[in-house]
């Protein structure tokens, strides 16, 4: 997708996509709380009301935890972006990373839980359909409706919603 990208926008566009998603990523790592260490420890120590109960209390804990700075991060979007990426940004696109980085641990935790599960071919198919919403939305929002860097990160939170979505469903 990179020659794509590097085709229809401009390289300020470009490092706007590239720090958001650096952003998104550190982000991630921080307010997941290395939950996954702990769920791939523990998953297998327990029946299978065990192992129900537990993705319940991770995810509890992480949405008491995660939630809230999520929600503050998305309250001080303006802020971020006049300071942070000196307005090289919108707000949306802040609000497209925030999110994306907010459904890192529930899309790990459930897509770990269907390979433990050995549905391989299921998860396999989320993820190539995942890819093809990811570059089919690239396509409309970037080249169609020149979203820019907003249209790349709404793909990818479009993306990441449906990974959620099906993940959740399966398991």
């Amino acid at each position: 997708i990179l020659p794509f990208w590097l085709s229809v926008l401009t390289p300020t566009e470009y490092g706007l996509v590239e720090l958001l998603t650096s952003i998104q990523m550190i982000l991630a790592s921080i307010i997941t709380l290395n939950f996954h260490e702990i769920f791939n420890l523990d998953y297998f120590h327990h029946d299978k009301a065990g192992q129900k109960k537990l993705i319940t209390d991770l995810l509890s804990i992480y949405l008491l935890f995660s939630l809230p700075i999520t929600l503050l991060l998305i309250t001080i979007s303006p802020l971020l972006n006049k300071y942070l990426l000196l307005k090289s940004g919108s707000n949306l696109a802040l609000l497209f990373t925030f999110l994306t980085a907010f459904l890192s641990l529930p899309n790990s935790l459930f897509s770990q839980v269907l390979r433990f599960q050995q549905k391989s071919t299921q998860i396999t198919l989320i993820q190539v359909v995942s890819g093809l919403i990811f570059l089919g939305f690239n396509i409309l929002f970037v080249a169609y409706y020149r979203y820019s860097a907003t249209g790349v990160l709404f793909a990818r939170l479009l993306s990441v919603l449906f990974l959620f979505i099906s993940t959740t469903y399966l398991t």
